[in-house]
């Protein structure tokens, strides 16, 4: 009787610890009976499901499955009822039909060898679930990153072995990844590189991403220029793996190198150009080597142009800088400055060396050059100045030595002339030409010749420039770029000035008693002559004495004149007044601000030879000169284009609508006498 009771006691205590565990635990414990109704269910799901459990007990489980789910249940419930545990995951809907998910475990329960319902256990695995939602949507991301990514993306163990990759780094190296896997990086990049590639390597070893540009070898041998981003891959603090970015910037590359081609390089002869030898000139003034530059020029080079066309003197050239440029001696270096005109720097302190050097490029001239089947005799003048001897700035380094090739082309071309040599000499003869010039215009050794301006649009003549000549019994022909600086610096330049608008008012006044019509004279005034006290009187008395219509005569004035805005707004609105029209020559070539520009009362925009002389082989010549005419026209001005020479040359005008052009594709300048000649021809 007493081991009775003692059974009895244990028998209670286990069911009240059960029952405590039944209603205590934080998941939802449940009894479903054989047709499916809810005959006990855990306080827990109360607030889960946000049902009483009273409202439960009168619930079977189908009313509580995601309708979604409800098959699924239905059959695993089957399963428990024919004596097998289930565990499956469920969507649960609470009093809102909120769905709800749960992890179920379904134990039959048996009296005997009867099945009479089910035991289950429904953990909330919500908050679990979206974690791998996370995890998973995480992991797509960085699937997609890695495999979709156009760049390559690889993985590097700690000691820059080869772990993962996508296909984009099988792609740009040439191999597959199980030829990569477990292999250094190192051996892949260009020896030049390697040491830059593995000081960036460690740096990413210290815990922070890093990038940087380097190269490797494709498996075809090609270089692959890269921008590497490299990123630590740190767990618990500890590195663990280095993922790495590879972006392919050959191409870009490439083109950096192209573009760097043309900036610092001539594009008909390859030499490097201006822009070069000063960046070279001033790394070798900032070291303080010395060094000797010659100023090389091709004798009579534009008579080769005229007598064979531009394509012939580009070949010329080319041919002539391809010889020098085979022959330089070490520390020497040839450059393109401009139309034919070459430098060669020489890196040397010895002025016999120097000397030496000149006279072997010289040398390279006995020999002809044959192009096109012609053979072309040709010879240079050569100026040399040295640094620091001729002075510690490039321009004047520079105007030394051209005024020293011009000497040498002086005296009989051919040859060459070191600027120290002649500096006093040069000065005699700039004496000598101001005393010849004081007797030019007494003697009738100048005179004005006539070049014509034509109407691009129509053909029609527009009109004539004026440009004075001098021609010395002893001396010969000089040039106006030789005697018109002197003519300003002695002051003679006012009295030359006021011969040569004399004289071509006198000679439209003929024209004009000869039936020629209304014919336009442009006259070059200097800024000597511009800002005289008696130039506006000296005009008018000058357009009353010939009776010349003042809107015939133009006055060109250069942009040095123009850039005292200040002083030359008055006084060419003084000139307008008098009807005289008034173009801007050489423009561009100046530093007259276009503002001030758009002030000035002015007709024309000359547009300056240089410009249309490299025109056909340099691009920006000719957008300089499109910009040029569109800015005109939006002023409400007129363009005469010097130096017009070629077919190509006004075919290019006509269509950026220049309005005229002068240079030798019509005529070069002429007496008076060959301009009515050349009238009565057209």
């Amino acid at each position: 009787m007493q081991k009775k009771k003692q059974l009895k006691a244990e028998l209670a205590h286990l069911r009240g610890r059960l029952q405590a565990l039944f209603e205590h635990s934080p998941d939802l414990n449940y009894f479903i009976d054989p047709t499916g109704r809810v005959f006990e269910i855990s306080s827990a799901g109360g607030p889960i499901l946000r049902y009483t459990t009273e409202q439960l007990r009168h619930m079977t489980y189908l009313d509580l499955v995601f309708q979604e789910d409800r098959e699924l249940v239905e059959q695993r419930f089957a399963q428990v009822l024919s004596g097998q545990v289930e565990r499956f995951e469920v969507r649960l809907i609470d009093i809102e039909d909120v769905p709800i998910e749960f992890e179920i475990l379904a134990i039959p329960v048996k009296e005997d060898t009867e099945i009479v319902g089910a035991f289950g256990v429904a953990r909330d695995i919500s908050r679990r679930k979206e974690v791998e939602r996370q995890l998973l949507a995480s992991e797509q991301r960085y699937r997609a990153l890695f495999d979709d990514n156009v760049d390559a993306v690889l993985t590097y163990d700690v000691e820059g072995r080869f772990v993962a990759m996508n296909h984009a780094t099988e792609v740009m190296m040439g191999y597959v990844a199980d030829e990569l896997i477990g292999q250094p990086f190192l051996p892949f990049i260009v020896p030049e590189m390697r040491e830059y590639t593995i000081e960036q390597f460690m740096r990413v070893k210290q815990g922070g991403p890093v990038q940087y540009e380097t190269a490797m070898f494709h498996r075809s041998g090609n270089v692959v220029d890269l921008h590497i981003t490299v990123i630590p891959i740190m767990v618990d603090g500890e590195l663990q793996g280095i993922h790495c970015i590879g972006k392919d910037i050959t191409q870009r590359k490439k083109l950096e190198s192209a573009l760097n081609e043309m900036a610092y390089h001539d594009y008909l002869t390859g030499l490097p150009n201006q822009r070069s030898m000063h960046r070279q000139l001033e790394e070798l003034m900032a070291a303080k080597r010395p060094f000797a530059l010659m100023v090389v020029d091709l004798d009579r080079f534009k008579s080769v142009n005229d007598s064979w066309g531009h394509e012939t003197g580009d070949l010329l050239l080319k041919s002539v800088t391809k010889r020098l440029a085979a022959h330089l001696p070490p520390g020497a270096t040839l450059f393109r400055y401009g139309g034919d005109e070459l430098v060669a720097v020489l890196q040397s302190p010895d002025e016999a060396e120097v000397l030496r050097f000149a006279e072997q490029l010289q040398e390279l001239f006995e020999e002809s050059f044959v192009i096109k089947d012609h053979e072309v005799v040709m010879s240079a003048s050569i100026g040399i100045a040295t640094s620091p001897e001729d002075g510690d700035v490039i321009d004047t380094i520079f105007r030394k030595a051209d005024n020293a090739m011009y000497f040498a082309k002086q005296h009989g071309r051919n040859t060459f002339a070191l600027h120290r040599t002649i500096a006093r000499e040069g000065e005699d003869q700039l004496l000598q030409l101001e005393i010849e010039l004081r007797g030019a215009l007494r003697g009738g050794e100048v005179s004005v010749m006539y070049q014509p301006q034509v109407n691009l649009e129509s053909g029609a003549l527009h009109g004539v420039e004026a440009l004075l000549r001098w021609d010395n019994p002893r001396l010969g022909s000089i040039t106006p770029e030789d005697f018109i600086p002197i003519a300003e610096e002695s002051g003679l330049i006012v009295e030359l000035g006021t011969w040569v608008l004399d004289a071509a008012c006198a000679q439209l006044a003929d024209w004009r008693a000869r039936g020629l019509g209304r014919l336009r004279v442009s006259v070059n005034i200097s800024i000597h002559q511009f800002y005289h006290d008696g130039f506006l009187e000296m005009l008018q008395r000058t357009l009353a004495k010939y009776e010349v219509d003042p809107a015939q005569l133009v006055l060109e004035i250069t942009e040095s004149i123009a850039s005292n805005a200040d002083l030359v707004v008055a006084q060419l609105h003084e000139l307008k007044k008098l009807g005289v029209k008034v173009a801007l020559d050489d423009f561009g070539t100046g530093y007259s601000s276009l503002q001030y520009l758009k002030t000035y009362p002015i007709d024309y925009l000359k547009i300056d030879r240089s410009f249309l002389e490299d025109m056909e082989t340099n691009q920006a010549d000719r957008d300089l000169v499109a910009t040029i005419i569109t800015l005109a026209h939006n002023l409400g001005l007129e363009t005469v284009a010097e130096g017009a020479e070629t077919e190509a040359h006004i075919e290019f005008l006509r269509a950026h609508r220049a309005d005229y052009a002068q240079g030798f594709y019509f005529s070069g300048p002429l007496t008076a006498a060959e301009f009515e000649t050349w009238i009565a021809a057209r």
